[in-house]
């Protein structure tokens, strides 16, 4: 797992967008709303209302 010091290999970009977003599979819950901290071709920061597991798989929906 890489640490803070690591440079990244994609570069984070500070931008924030409202978003929906759901857990994939089981148990079915309700779409949660939340925003994005930074995005990268790697990956997204978000900030969301619930605490989630790591590695926890959403479908997000950024409301552009």
């Amino acid at each position: 797992m890489p640490t803070w010091s690591m440079p990244s290999k994609f570069p984070r970009y500070p931008i924030q967008l409202p978003l929906l977003h759901r857990v994939i599979g089981p148990p079915a819950t309700g779409a949660g709303m939340g925003w994005t901290r930074n995005l990268s071709e790697g990956g997204a920061c978000l900030e969301v209302a619930v605490i989630l597991p790591p590695e926890t798989p959403l479908r997000l929906r950024l409301q552009t």
